[in-house]
Formats: structure tokens, C-alpha cells, sequence
């Protein structure tokens, strides 16, 4: 199953992640680091971007492929990315379905995370735990990472605050955390606050269906709406009336959200699950400060 398409994967080398403040890298040229370079392993490469360090060039990845790339050496610390995604219930809804995005996002970002050679783990709510997978290291693990989310499947009740607070003998204290969900939970707050104890930047990606910013979608009349996680019934009819409360709470929740994650110091980024992933990449989380 191809999560991201390849000629994305292509392009994907040109980015890489952004943090407050800079750590100790064993990918030169990416990031500053005070560590010196004795004791470095050659890990992998990459295509040459214009401001890298010259004295990295690979001279025979040259001479093989007549194109420059620069080499990323392997050192005990480096960037700890922690990649969160949703697989309760909820986020099978929508037309394309929330899940589908979110996956395809959690795999692209795993691969701009493995080609600048930082730590990824990737985790997926299931329940009130965490299917979890890594760290992982290295572009060559990219295969892993993709047949990982591929075999995931959106269901059940999810948990977020339990899930994250069994998060504390993996975590890497000073890392990025990026959560990606609909957010449809009342934790948030303290999911957070437990997740900003060991991570020291945590983003969140909001992902909801294009029926759920746009209930006319869904039609009109009277409606029974099920909560795919909780099984509880709503008895409701899809008016004009309706749908213009269901905006204004709509809003509200979504600043409530925003709140949320600034009260983190984190950054929130908002993505409706039709968004063209390319687009959302380069610009959108550029823009949001997670890529650089």
C-alpha cells in the first residue's frame, strides 16, 4: 500500500524539522551541535542543499552517481521525533476519511525525520495505549515505518490522556512531539501537560472530515447521529437553524483546541482530511513552524 506517493518521497529530502532550540546532531550541516566530530559512524547520505558543509560531500557517491550528496554520520544524540496518530474510531469518518491523511502524513513526516538521520518513534492510539514503533533510524528503515501504518486500522475508544502517560520509560526528554487527531476528547489540556514534561516542543495537527466543517454535506431532515467510539445515539434534524449553532460551537471548540496546545508553548496546525498532502507539507507546516 503506498501511503505517500513517490514522487512526494522524492522531494521530501528538501525539508526537515524545526525546533526552539538547537541540539546536538550527528547530521552536519542540519542542525548546530557543540559536539566535536571524533567518534561520528557513517550512517547515511543525502542530495546536497545548498548551505551544507563542503568537507561532507561524498566523493563517491559523486563518482557513482555524478551528483553531489552529503553525508550524515551517526552519533548518540541526536533530534528525538515522536510521531502520535489516532486510531480510534472517529477518524475513520469522512469522505476522503480522516485516517487516510493522518497516516499519509505520519509516513511522510517519518521519512523527512529518517533521511535528516533523527531518532523516530511512532506511536498510534489504540485504546487507552500506544502501539509503538522504534526509534528507528536511517532512510533504509523507511520500508518498516510504511508497512507499520499500512497494517493500522482506525477503531474503537481512544484514550489520549492514559496512552501518553505510559509514554515515560520511552521517552527522550528534549525532543519534538507531533500529535496528529480530530481531537474529539475532553483531555487535551492534561494530555499535554503530561506529553510537554518530556518533550520540550509538542505540535498538534488537527485533521477533521470535509462533512464535519460542512454539515450541508450531510444532508437535511431528521437525523440519528452515532458516536463511532462511544456507540451513544443523537436524535437531531439537519436545518439551516442547526447548522449555524453547529458552526459557532465548531469554532469555539477548535480555539479551544488552539488554547490547548499554546498553553503548551506548542504550536497548532489545522488540516481538513481532504487537504493535498504536498501542499500541506510545503506550505502549510512550513508555514506552522514544524518544517523548515
Amino acid at each position: 500500500m503506498n501511503l505517500v506517493d513517490p514522487s512526494l518521497l522524492d522531494s521530501l529530502h528538501l525539508l526537515r524539522f524545526r525546533v526552539r532550540t538547537p541540539v546536538a546532531s550527528g547530521s552536519h550541516g542540519d542542525r548546530r551541535s557543540r559536539v566535536q566530530r571524533s567518534g561520528l559512524e557513517f550512517a547515511d547520505f543525502r542530495p546536497y542543499q545548498f548551505g551544507d558543509d563542503v568537507r561532507h560531500i561524498d566523493r563517491h557517491a559523486w563518482a557513482r552517481l555524478r551528483r553531489l550528496h552529503v553525508k550524515l554520520f551517526s552519533m548518540e544524540q541526536r533530534l528525538p521525533v515522536l510521531l502520535l496518530v489516532d486510531a480510534s474510531a472517529s477518524m475513520a469518518f469522512g469522505d476522503p476519511d480522516k485516517f487516510s491523511f493522518a497516516r499519509a502524513l505520519t509516513a511522510a513526516l517519518g521519512y523527512i525525520g529518517l533521511a535528516t538521520g533523527e531518532k523516530v518513534v511512532t506511536g498510534a492510539l489504540v485504546g487507552d495505549r500506544l502501539q509503538v514503533l522504534g526509534p528507528l533510524q536511517g532512510r533504509g528503515q523507511a520500508r518498516r515505518l510504511f508497512e507499520w501504518l499500512s497494517r493500522l486500522e482506525a477503531s474503537g475508544q481512544g484514550n489520549w490522556l492514559a496512552a501518553v502517560g505510559t509514554m515515560g520509560t520511552r521517552a527522550r526528554p528534549g525532543g519534538l512531539a507531533v500529535l496528529i487527531s480530530d481531537w474529539l476528547t475532553e483531555d487535551i489540556p492534561e494530555t499535554l501537560a503530561t506529553l510537554r514534561r518530556l518533550y520540550r516542543d509538542v505540535v498538534g495537527v488537527h485533521v477533521l472530515a470535509p462533512e464535519e466543517l460542512e454539515p450541508e454535506r450531510l444532508g437535511a431532515g431528521a437525523a440519528r447521529l452515532v458516536d463511532a467510539e462511544s456507540g451513544q445515539e443523537l436524535e437531531v434534524s439537519l436545518e439551516p437553524s442547526a447548522f449555524d449553532q453547529y458552526r459557532e460551537g465548531l469554532a469555539a471548540w477548535r480555539k479551544s483546541v488552539e488554547a490547548a496546545f499554546l498553553g503548551q508553548e506548542g504550536k497548532y496546525i489545522f488540516a481538513p482530511s481532504d487537504t493535498n498532502l504536498r501542499r500541506f507539507l510545503f506550505r502549510d507546516l512550513r508555514t506552522g513552524g514544524l518544517l523548515a
